[in-house]
């Protein structure tokens, strides 16, 4: 909505309390030209104004991080249906919790710098690292988790790191991209309650899978002794944020699961119960392909357009696909509508959704795609090459994770459902974080997400309440 200056006037009222016995004082009013803003002004910018704050508050922060997490209350598997909605704020642990695990996206700096002005269209206290940092740490000394996942985590001196290390937690795996952007992914884990045994760091870059990075620690409850046979291996991700790069965030889960499953099965092989926890900002909805490809351990590509595979309508103002090699099949490229091979039909098909050599090498693996690029071949050629792939599995682009029929998301078994929204910012209101979880381990408890209502009524995150454009997950979790 554009309003013309010439017909606004700002009104500042601005009165003076005294004595409340003395006379009421006058009121003075001010009135502020708009002539010193552009010919079109945005409610935007008003919505700017009254998110302003009025009084300088040292403990603002902290206080805004209680009563956000105040707002917020648990659901428990083990409470009747009566009580569930119960405003149930007590932190500590439920009957039977041996560790609470919380998973954040903590919003780093750099990229409130860089999308101030598209995303984050909050009053600039709000975005302020010096109070959110505050209210971070404030908010993870009520939620109480014995390890915390962290994403976009930027080790800045006096920062989130420093604050957790002083309240009694050890640092344990931080994988930090190493491309334009330095933030990382990493986990803490209280000192008092889990003894590190093994950390790894993943960088899909390594895999030729982008920029992107995880983390993986192994850890031994403190109170199992260190003869414990049992151990939990928590897993932290953060992948593409790209909606049209279903490929891409196929392959970089691809390559985490085979890395944490070699890390699973090599303590298994040595006597070790390993119960495996994996936590992260997935770029990706509820119902979605890769979604499901996590809930039901497999995926056919032949089925799937490349660029739906989030499940997320991309918003962004025109982000690019980062595909310049991308094929289009029609007649000319000698496949006829009704080819008398159909399985060279179902391969052009392929291509139509989306698809080529390289985006299937990005998903599947390089070592299953004949053909190492798509570069230099004409569309006959790639149909070919799909086709020979697709005789060697059955017609099938099938690709399954080796956690398959053995992983569950923490807060759908817990409610029923996905949260209704994990992220908040201008362009997106949804869901992309998830905490998955392995047999052997069950979730007791989870912490419901802020009402939605609520975080739209003081423009979308991030909040005074909320630091991040992200909300937390928290789960209490017990071994089944």
């Amino acid at each position: 909505i554009n309003v013309s200056p010439a017909r606004v006037r700002l009104r500042l009222s601005i009165s003076i309390r005294g004595n409340a016995n003395a006379p009421r004082p006058s009121r003075a009013r001010a009135h502020i030209p708009l002539s010193i803003f552009p010919s079109q002004c945005s409610l935007d910018f008003f919505f700017s104004l009254c998110d302003a704050p009025r009084m300088v508050d040292p403990n603002a922060p902290e206080r805004g991080a209680r009563a956000g997490f105040r707002a917020r209350t648990w659901k428990s598997v083990k409470r009747k249906a009566a009580r569930d909605d119960d405003d149930d704020v007590d932190n500590g642990a439920s009957p039977g919790t041996l560790f609470r695990l919380v998973s954040y996206n903590i919003l780093a700096d750099s990229n409130v710098k860089a999308h101030a002005r598209s995303l984050y269209r909050v009053g600039s206290h709000r975005l302020d690292w010096n109070n959110r940092s505050r209210a971070i740490v404030s908010e993870l000394e009520c939620v109480n988790g014995d390890v915390v996942c962290l994403q976009e985590f930027e080790d800045v001196a006096g920062g989130v790191g420093a604050r957790l290390s002083q309240r009694g937690y050890a640092a344990g795996p931080r994988a930090r991209r190493r491309g334009a952007k330095q933030d990382s992914c990493a986990i803490f884990y209280r000192k008092t309650a889990f003894v590190q045994v093994e950390k790894i760091e993943i960088q899909f870059s390594d895999a030729g899978l982008g920029d992107n990075v995880a983390c993986a620690t192994v850890l031994r409850r403190a109170a199992d002794g260190g003869d414990a046979r049992r151990l939990v291996l928590v897993a932290n991700a953060h992948l593409v944020f790209n909606p049209k790069r279903g490929d891409l965030k196929l392959g970089q889960c691809r390559h985490l699961f085979d890395v944490i499953y070699a890390m699973k099965t090599a303590y298994a092989e040595k006597g070790f119960d390993v119960h495996t926890v994996i936590a992260g900002d997935w770029n990706f909805n509820p119902g979605s392909a890769l979604y499901n490809f996590f809930a039901d351990g497999d995926i056919d590509l032949l089925f799937e357009n490349r660029r739906k595979m989030s499940g997320t309508i991309d918003d962004s103002g025109g982000v690019s696909d980062d595909d310049t090699s991308e094929l289009h099949v029609n007649d000319d490229d000698g496949v006829s509508e009704d080819p008398s091979d159909a399985g060279e039909k179902l391969a052009a098909d392929v291509i139509r959704r989306g698809w080529n050599l390289d985006n299937l090498a990005l998903a599947l693996g390089s070592r299953r795609v004949p053909v190492p690029s798509a570069s230099g071949h004409n569309a006959q050629d790639v149909i070919s090459a799909i086709h020979r792939m697709m005789l060697t599995t059955t017609y099938r682009l099938t690709m399954a994770h080796p956690f398959a029929g053995d992983l569950q998301s923490a807060y759908r078994v817990v409610e029923g459902e996905e949260p209704h929204f994990t992220t908040c910012h201008a362009k997106f209101v949804g869901t992309n974080d998830y905490v998955w979880f392995t047999s052997g381990l069950a979730p007791t408890r989870v912490l419901r997400c802020p009402n939605l209502d609520d975080i739209l009524q003081h423009h979308r995150l991030p909040s005074v309440r909320y630091p991040s454009d992200h909300v937390s997950l928290v789960i209490d979790f017990s071994f089944s």
